[in-house]
C-alpha cells in the first residue's frame, strides 16, 4: 500500500509552531481523539507514548522523529504528522518534522516498515525540503501520493541494517586495522577490495591471534606464559602483517531483501554477532544481534 493512503488530513498540521517535542506529541495526541476517536482511552494512547519515548530515542538525523506507541487491541494504524515552523531542539538535535504513529501490540513489523518508507523521503532532499515549506495538507499528501512511496508488508534485512559501514583494503596493515578498531569502537571490520567487492572479514580475536605464539595455540591454556612479551612482539611487527594474512573468507552473507526473521535465524544459528550484507559482491550494510533487539524486540 501507498504510504500516503494512510494519512488522514484531519490530523497533519503544517507550520507548527510549538516549542517542545512533548507539546506536539500532546497536540497530535488531541488531534487523534478529536477527528479519529480510536477505540482506546486517551490516557492509554499517552502512556503507552511516553514510555516508549523513555526507552530510547525516536529522534533522527535530517530533523525527523518518529514517536510512536503499540497498543493492545488496536484495529488501525494512525499516522499524525506536524512539520515544524521552527525546528525545536530535543536530545540536542533538530526537529523539523515529527509522526506520531499508532499501531497494534501484535504487529511489530508496521512501524519498522513505515519507518522504511519515511527514511525513503528523508533521503530524497529535494521532496523533503518542499514537504516542509509546504502550506496546504492536501497538496502534502498529494505529493507523497504521486512520489509512489509504498509501505511494504515484509520486514527485510535493509529495513534495520547499518549502512554506514567501515571497511578497510586486504593490502592495509594490522596496525592500521588495529587503530580503525579502537578509534571507531568497533570489533568486526569487513574487508573490500578495491572496487568496493566484500572480501572477507577481520575480528579483534583475529588481531589477538597474531600475539600468541605459534607453538602455543595448541595448548589448553597459556598460564606458563605470565608476561606480554608475545604482544610486545605482536606490536613491534604489526605494520608488517597484512590484512590479508588474519582476514577469513565469508562463510555466510544475507542479501538486504532476505527477511529480518531470516536474518535472525542465521545469527542464532550461525553463532555469530554480525553478519555482512551483500549484492551482486557489494558490501551493502551489517546486521548485527543488537538490530534484531533494538529495531524488532524493543521496537
Amino acid at each position: 500500500m501507498k504510504l500516503a493512503s494512510l494519512l488522514n488530513p484531519k490530523i497533519i498540521r503544517l507550520g507548527c509552531d510549538l516549542k517542545t517535542k512533548d507539546a506536539v506529541i500532546d497536540l497530535l495526541v488531541d488531534d487523534i481523539f478529536r477527528f479519529v476517536q480510536p477505540p482506546v482511552k486517551k490516557e492509554i494512547v499517552h502512556d503507552r507514548i511516553y514510555e516508549r519515548e523513555g526507552v530510547g530515542s525516536t529522534v533522527f538525523d535530517n530533523g525527523f522523529s518518529l514517536p510512536h506507541a503499540r497498543i493492545d487491541n488496536f484495529p488501525d494504524i494512525i499516522i499524525a504528522i506536524a512539520v515544524m515552523e521552527k525546528p525545536i531542539i530535543s536530545e540536542d538535535k533538530e526537529i523539523k518534522m515529527l509522526t506520531l504513529v499508532l499501531t497494534s501490540n501484535t504487529d511489530s513489523g508496521i512501524y519498522l516498515n513505515i519507518l522504511s518508507a519515511f527514511s525513503k523521503v528523508v533521503v530524497n532532499k529535494a521532496l523533503y525540503e518542499k514537504l516542509l515549506i509546504m502550506k496546504d495538507v492536501r497538496e502534502f499528501i498529494q505529493t507523497l501520493w504521486d512520489e509512489n512511496i509504498l509501505v511494504k508488508k515484509v520486514v527485510t534485512v535493509e529495513d534495520i541494517m547499518a549502512k554506514d559501514i567501515i571497511s578497510i583494503l586486504p593490502n592495509a596493515t594490522v596496525r592500521d586495522l588495529t587503530d580503525m578498531m579502537f578509534k571507531n569502537k568497533k570489533g568486526y571490520i569487513p574487508v573490500v577490495d578495491e572496487k568496493g567487492k566484500f572480501v572477507g572479514e577481520v575480528n579483534v580475536v583475529d588481531i589477538i591471534g597474531l600475539g600468541i605464539p605459534q607453538y602455543a595455540q595448541t595448548m589448553s591454556n597459556l598460564k606458563f606464559l605470565n608476561t606480554l612479551e608475545p604482544f610486545d612482539e605482536m606490536l613491534k611487527c604489526d605494520k608488517d602483517h597484512k590484512v590479508s594474512e588474519i582476514m577469513s573468507k565469508p562463510t555466510i552473507m544475507l542479501e538486504p531483501t532476505n527477511s529480518a526473521v531470516a536474518a535472525a535465524f542465521e545469527l542464532y544459528n550461525q553463532d555469530r554477532r554480525v553478519i555482512p550484507v551483500v549484492e551482486n559482491g557489494d558490501l551493502r550494510g551489517l546486521i548485527s544481534y543488537m538490530d534484531i533487539l533494538t529495531k524488532i524486540l524493543r521496537v
